[in-house]
């Protein structure tokens, strides 16, 4: 869980980080661009002063000075009633009425701010016959100064990511790790409070035992003292074994093993409770299955899944387990019918003390079973998820087979 919530809050950090950071770019590249075309568009109006503007239209560009060598651009003449015309161009890979196009959009949003501006305008001059001229600049040249720049910040992109990613797994560590002391304590003190339980609770058992031979076994208070014990026995037992699935060194206690044969010695022992409680059992099972893993976990996966399952099928229903290994997967799933499992709270019915049924509390269900399959499955490197099909409830087990023949 802890791992979980730390790659969350890093990949937000990083994420939210990396958008500032490319926006930020983003403009500095674009006022660069807008201040290059600034300069283009103030060169080409200081060269086109009063006294070769004349020479320049009479001649249709044939006497343009040389700042307009290497850039591609556009005449237009207006009337009077705004009419737009083309005089001359030296664009050579667009048509007349895309110019036309694009000259009446400069002209209409000569005073709009517009983020990215392809075209540029010299301030518009009169001619004597009630005309002006406008004329219209390719910012290509303004976009080829700029290209250092593009080159500079997408450097500063990939090295900003970089510092991100590192800087956001510390924070994101240093976020957690008060929430994950705060679990250490926790789990400390279930599994010290659990062995110090143990003890006390087989004394107690050991001698509700030995008092039930001498009062008899038909004595009620007896009875429910012999029965808390129990439950209480169970509890500590279940929190012991989540204590030790935490524990680091549980992966050394995998080893190559038959898992079709262990599925096996747990399920067929479970016909006969499914045959008194009128529930049809089908069982599909690989054979020569093996892989690697604990051999006891998976028992204890199975026996969890298959009890919540007997547990929730009403008379006359049914249950359906299947294993089998493919494509270097084993995958087993157990399904029965009985009440749908609301979509809401299947992602909580592996937490720790949860219910989805309240009353089975009474009935020696204390919300830790599919909290102990989560966490050997986990262990294993595997998934483990819920969802309804037709009118059964699936649980479903994906593990990796590290060892398969």
């Amino acid at each position: 869980m802890i791992k979980s919530l730390q790659k969350r809050i890093s990949t937000l950090f990083m994420f939210l980080l990396t958008i500032i950071w490319l926006v930020i770019l983003l403009l500095f590249v674009n006022n660069s661009y807008r201040n290059n075309l600034s300069d283009l568009q103030q060169t080409v109006r200081a060269a086109l002063h009063y006294t070769t503007w004349d020479a320049f239209v009479i001649s249709n560009g044939q006497t343009s000075p040389s700042e307009l060598d290497h850039i591609p651009y556009c005449l237009f003449s207006i009337d009077e009633s705004n009419e737009m015309d083309i005089m001359f161009d030296t664009f050579s890979d667009v048509s007349d009425s895309y110019l036309l196009k694009q000259g009446k959009a400069l002209i209409s949003n000569s005073k709009k701010y517009v983020f990215i501006r392809r075209y540029v305008s010299v301030n518009h001059l009169r001619a004597k016959k009630g005309q002006y001229y406008v004329l219209m600049l390719s910012g290509t040249p303004a976009l080829k100064a700029t290209l250092p720049t593009i080159s500079l910040c997408f450097i500063l992109a990939i090295l900003g990511i970089i510092v991100f990613t590192i800087s956001s797994k510390a924070l994101s560590r240093w976020m957690v790790k008060p929430i994950e002391n705060t679990i250490l304590s926790e789990k400390k003190f279930i599994s010290n409070a659990s062995h110090e339980l143990k003890t006390p609770l087989s004394v107690i058992s050991a001698n509700a035992e030995l008092l039930s031979s001498e009062v008899g076994r038909d004595n009620k208070h007896l009875l429910y003292i012999q029965q808390e014990t129990s439950r209480m026995i169970s509890l500590v037992q279940k929190m012991l074994t989540l204590t030790r699935l935490d524990a680091p060194q549980i992966q050394n206690t995998h080893a190559v093993f038959p898992v079709d044969d262990a599925l096996l010695d747990i399920i067929y022992p479970m016909e006969s409770v499914a045959f008194e409680k009128h529930i049809a059992l089908s069982i599909d099972v690989q054979e020569q299955m093996k892989m690697d893993g604990n051999e006891s976990q998976i028992q204890n996966l199975a026996s969890i899944l298959l009890n919540n399952a007997l547990s929730y099928t009403p008379e006359n229903g049914s249950i359906e387990i299947h294993a089998h290994i493919h494509n270097r997967k084993f995958y087993l799933s157990v399904e029965n019918t009985g009440n749908p499992i609301p979509e809401e709270i299947r992602d909580r019915l592996f937490e720790r003390f949860f219910r989805a049924d309240e009353a089975r509390a009474d009935n020696g269900h204390f919300g830790l079973g599919l909290s102990i399959a989560h966490s050997i499955v986990t262990n294993h490197s595997g998934k483990i998820t819920v969802e309804r099909q037709g009118d059964k409830n699936v649980f479903s087990v994906t593990l990796p087979v590290v060892y398969h023949k």
